[in-house]
This record gives C-alpha cells, sequence and structure tokens, in this order.
C-alpha cells in the first residue's frame, strides 16, 4: 500500500513488526515529527503514538471488534481539531464480525471496574500514580469481578476500558513498554519435564508443567506473552519470570536463545564513548540531585524543574538536554522495580512539560549504590557485546550476536560484580535495557517471551 502511496505521489512509509529496528525506529520518527505525512501500518503501531495533529485514520479492513476501531480511530484528532476516520469493508466483512462485536461490548460498570483495578495496583506497588502493567495484570487486580470474562476479548476489553477512561480524563496513556524474557525449552515433551521435576512438591511443580506445556504449544515466529503465562499457571508477572529460571535450573529450559543487539564502534560517537559520557552525566545528575535536597528522605517528594537541572549540569561542563535528563531519570525510576515487588528507586510524575515530581523510594546511598551496579553490569556487557564483532569492523548499527547465556556468565565472572549482587539475570535485563533506554546499543530479536505493558498516568485520585 505504501508502494502504491509512493507511486502517486504521496511520500509514504511503511510500518510492521517484521520490520529492523532501526527501519521502525526511523519511520515513527519521521511519521511523530511530521517529516513523514503518511504512514501504512498494522494495528499495533496507533495504540503507543500519541501523535496530536493526526488528520485522517483510514481503515483498509474492519478491525476486530468495534472497542478496536474505537481505539484505533481514536488516535484521529487528539488535539481536539477536527479528524476524519474511513473505513472500507464489503458486507461480507459486515456479517462476520457482528458475531464478534457482540462478544466485546463493554458495560459501564467494567470500564468503573479497569479504573478501580488500575487503582489497586497503583496502591498495592506504590506506584505513584505511575502504572505499568499488561491487560491480564489488570484484571488480576480487579477485585469485585464486575469485568466479564472471555479469553478470547479480554486484551482488547481491557484497552478499550482504558481508552474510555482516557476520553473521561480519568488517566493518559503514553508509549507501550515491552520487555524482553529470552527463553527455549531444552524437552521435547511433558513427560521428559515431569521427570526433570521428580524432587519438586506441592502446586508449584504443576504451574511449572503448565508453563512448559504452554511454550511447548506456542507459535514459535509468534512467542507467548506473560499474560498468557499467568492464565494458563495462575503466577503473578514476577512468579512466572522467577519459573523461567527455575526451569533453566532444571534443565528444561535454555537462556541461550541467540540475542542481537545493534552496536557502534571505531566511528564519531561510538558505543563505549557514549557510555562513559552517559554515565558521567548519570553521577553528576544523582550527586545534583543530592545537593538540592541532602535531607530529602525515602517517601519525600520535591519538583524538579528540568531546565534548571540541565542548566546546573551544563555549567558543571556537561553536555545535557532537558529530554535527555528526563530520560536518565526514567531509567533510574526503573532501577529495582519489581524486585520481591519493590517500587523503583525513584517515582516520577509529569506536572507539564518542564516540571517533574520526584519521589525518593530509597535513600539517596542506596540510589547511588544500585545505578553504579547497573552501570558497571552494562560495561561489561557492552565490551562482550563489542568482543562479539568481526575483527576490524567499524560503522554504526553493527550487528553483535551472543545469548543470555554468555551475557549471564559474563556477569556471574566478575569477581567485583559478584560481590555485589543476589540476582544476576535481574541484573543483566536490567542493564541490557538501561543501553538500549539511553542509545548506547540497539535491541534486536532472539526473544520468545514478552511483557506487552501499558504506561497509564492516572490523572485523578478518587477513593
Amino acid at each position: 500500500m505504501a508502494e502504491f502511496l509512493r507511486r502517486n505521489d504521496i511520500n509514504a512509509a511503511h510500518f510492521h513488526a517484521g520490520l529492523s529496528p532501526e527501519l521502525k525506529k526511523d519511520a515513527q520518527d519521521r511519521f511523530i515529527n511530521g517529516r513523514l505525512p503518511v504512514i501504512v501500518a498494522t494495528n499495533a503501531f496507533g495504540m503507543g503514538i500519541d501523535k496530536p495533529d493526526a488528520r485522517l485514520v483510514i481503515h483498509a479492513d474492519l478491525p476486530g471488534s468495534l472497542e478496536n476501531y474505537l481505539q484505533e480511530a481514536g488516535r484521529a484528532g487528539r488535539d481536539q481539531r477536527a479528524a476524519r476516520c474511513a473505513l472500507l469493508y464489503s458486507t461480507d466483512d459486515l456479517e462476520r464480525q457482528f458475531s464478534l462485536s457482540s462478544r466485546s461490548r463493554l458495560a459501564p460498570r467494567e470500564i468503573q471496574a479497569a479504573l478501580r483495578a488500575l487503582r489497586n495496583l497503583d496502591r498495592r506497588k506504590r506506584m505513584n500514580g505511575e502504572v505499568i502493567a499488561t491487560a491480564g495484570e489488570v484484571l488480576r487486580n480487579e477485585d469485585d469481578t464486575a469485568f466479564e470474562r472471555d479469553s478470547a476479548t479480554d486484551d482488547s476489553r481491557v484497552r478499550t476500558a482504558i481508552s474510555w477512561l482516557e476520553d473521561a480524563e480519568l488517566l493518559t496513556r503514553e508509549e507501550n513498554r515491552t520487555q524482553i524474557f529470552p527463553s527455549s525449552l531444552r524437552v521435547q515433551s511433558i513427560e521428559q519435564a515431569g521427570a526433570k521435576l521428580a524432587t519438586v512438591q506441592g502446586p508449584y511443580r504443576q504451574q511449572l508443567l503448565d508453563i512448559v506445556r504452554a511454550l511447548i504449544e506456542a507459535d514459535a515466529d509468534e512467542g507467548v506473552s506473560t499474560d498468557e503465562l499467568m492464565g494458563v499457571c495462575g503466577l503473578k508477572p514476577e512468579g512466572v519470570r522467577k519459573a523461567l529460571y527455575d526451569l533453566e535450573d532444571f534443565g528444561i529450559a535454555s537462556n541461550d536463545t541467540v540475542l542481537t543487539a545493534y552496536v557502534h564502534h571505531g566511528v564519531r560517537r561510538h558505543s563505549r564513548g557514549r557510555l562513559q559520557e552517559t554515565a558521567r552525566l548519570e553521577r553528576a545528575l544523582i550527586d545534583s540531585l543530592r545537593e538540592v535536597a541532602p535531607d530529602m528522605a525515602k517517601g519525600d517528594s520535591q519538583v524538579l524543574h528540568l531546565r534548571v537541572a540541565t542548566q546546573r549540569l551544563k555549567d558543571e561542563g556537561h553536555e545535557a538536554l532537558p529530554e535527555r535528563v528526563r530520560s536518565l531519570l526514567r531509567s533510574i525510576e526503573r532501577d529495582g522495580y519489581g524486585d520481591d515487588g519493590a517500587a523503583g528507586s525513584i517515582g516520577l510524575r509529569s506536572l507539564d512539560n518542564e516540571n517533574l515530581r520526584v519521589t525518593l523510594n530509597r535513600d539517596w546511598p542506596a540510589l547511588a549504590k544500585t545505578a553504579n551496579l547497573r552501570r558497571d553490569a552494562a560495561q561489561r556487557l557492552l565490551a562482550h557485546l563489542l568482543d562479539c564483532l568481526a575483527p576490524g569492523s567499524q560503522g554504526l548499527d553493527l550487528l553483535a550476536e551472543t545469548t543470555l547465556g554468555k551475557l549471564l556468565h559474563e556477569v556471574k565472572s566478575d569477581m567485583d560484580l559478584k560481590n555485589r549482587f543476589k540476582k544476576p539475570d535481574r541484573l543483566v535485563d536490567r542493564a541490557l535495557l538501561w543501553l538500549h533506554e539511553q542509545q548506547i546499543i540497539r535491541l534486536n530479536k532472539g526473544l520468545t517471551i514478552f511483557r506487552p505493558a501499558m504506561s497509564i498516568h492516572l490523572t485523578l485520585m478518587l477513593h
């Protein structure tokens, strides 16, 4: 379709899951920034993109439900100015979809139940109004079962409820956050897995076997989501993650799934230099925050003026921009998140484009210690990725291929690091994602289990 549009003098690009990360990012950035007027995309593109001035959304065929159409068409005219939505269909299409739409209608009580579930999540995990959750987690935190369950449409119905709540200005939804959990099986059958789990007692053994069965039956090309695994085994997201590593310890699963990342080597703005520059800037930012609010204790909040904080870093000789500072703060916010139910090192809430409310979830020494550990692990992992390049390789976006098992070995074999962490798998994950978040590397593919979480800001907290 994009090619057809270009032949007719319309500047258009295409976007779908099969594209390389750099092509997807380029198309997305050009579209959001207004340099690309038209993008032809699968439906996964629209929900994580908050482009206020989209004037026209065209559906090439019918969505899976009326609620899906509401979500996707709702990307148009978010700046409150007039916009158009067009749907291309045939009569046969409509007949086929009528039964689906009747199954996925939402009642007002279900929309209210979704809001209560989000508030439950926020309260239980101390998220300070910034909720990151999958549709499955939202349903699991809905206490009074007002939300009608239907496994075929649960995901789209939860997301539709959130879309209604966003229209009611009770929350705002930002870009999706997808976290990757690499794993692959080393057994061919449930019987083989059962034999390896002979020493495991109680219900946990059956939960592990349920996960194995789901992985055996999963489509290898599409993978499986943590929501699906939560559904089959009854574990929470953190429990699913632990179960995957337990399966590895029993020789049932392997973390030797190929992991690839784009790195920059032998050129200006190479990955190693980016890491050093980012590490210096982050250390200076943490030192500056501590200096401004030395008496700030765990649980205390302060308003941070981004431009003032940025100028302070510039005065100290650092190259800093407000968005770079915001990105570093977001990464610090994710440090330690989910460890035994813990919140991240800080909580962040955007007050406007210039100001953030920062809540301290760890005291300053613990926060700095966590960030230092993550940076040191990132340095070790980056060195390994660069060693994976062919000799003499130079350039931007060079593809480095390794396995998660090798990355774990790198961290475990570093005696200095080994004395400072308890969970090597969590450290590797956090360090890799930090390298990706700060654009030092770009994670690519080879991953089978994913967590497609929504990032939601609760704008009005009523109890």
